[in-house]
Parts: structure tokens; C-alpha cells; sequence
């Protein structure tokens, strides 16, 4: 196996190990969020549209309700447009930049680790 797919092994072992004290996400909210850090990594505003037209492969009203769920956790905040009460903003919290902050170092962890740390992966 690779270095880069024992990392990832690695870290997939790490997230397993803490998952009770990680907040539950489905894979749908998963998305959503890492769609919502992306934008806010990258300085942009992102409206509820947007990330409903981004997840095509989900019904708007399934998107709608994800977001809905994700504020309700903690992890996102909604802010209706300055002027445009119809136009409505999706931010990560402080919690869900925490949560990403969290994983970062859990990828950070896992790339570092010797190759004695290999052990329980076949090779």
C-alpha cells in the first residue's frame, strides 16, 4: 500500500477513535458543510440557492431542510441579505470552524506518523 493510502488509513483509524465527541453528520450534511467551508475559505458568500444549485444530485427542498438541520447543530448560521429579505447567507459557526480545525490536525496527524505507526494495515 502506498504512503498516501496508509495516511488515509490512518486517519480514517483517528476519526474513528473520537467520532463520539465529533458532532453527527449525515453524509448529505457532510457535503453541505465542507460546500459552505470551501466558500468561506475561499472569501465568498454563499446563499441558500447557491448550495442548493451545487448539490445536484439532492431536491432543493432536501438541501432546504439539510441547512435547516446543520443550524440547528450548531455548525451553520443563516443571515438574510442587507436590502433583500428573500436573499438569505449560509456561514460556518465557530463551532463548525472547530470541527475543521479538528480534522485538520487529525490529517496532520495521520501524514506525520512513522512507518512503525503502520501497524494493523496490510501492506
Amino acid at each position: 500500500m502506498s504512503p498516501t493510502s496508509l495516511a488515509y488509513l490512518r486517519f480514517l483509524n483517528l476519526i474513528e477513535n473520537i467520532k463520539d465527541s465529533l458532532p453527527e453528520l449525515e453524509g448529505s450534511e457532510q457535503r453541505l458543510l465542507n460546500l459552505v467551508a470551501l466558500a468561506w475559505h475561499s472569501r465568498e458568500t454563499l446563499t441558500v440557492t447557491q448550495a442548493m444549485n451545487n448539490c445536484k444530485d439532492l431536491s432543493a427542498a432536501t438541501v432546504h431542510r439539510r441547512i435547516q438541520t446543520l443550524a440547528s447543530k450548531g455548525m451553520l448560521s443563516i443571515r438574510n441579505a442587507e436590502g433583500d429579505q428573500r436573499i438569505k447567507y449560509i456561514e460556518p459557526t465557530v463551532k463548525a470552524i472547530a470541527y475543521m480545525e479538528r480534522l485538520s490536525k487529525l490529517i496532520k496527524q495521520a501524514g506525520a506518523q512513522p512507518a512503525s505507526a503502520k501497524a494493523g494495515y496490510n501492506e
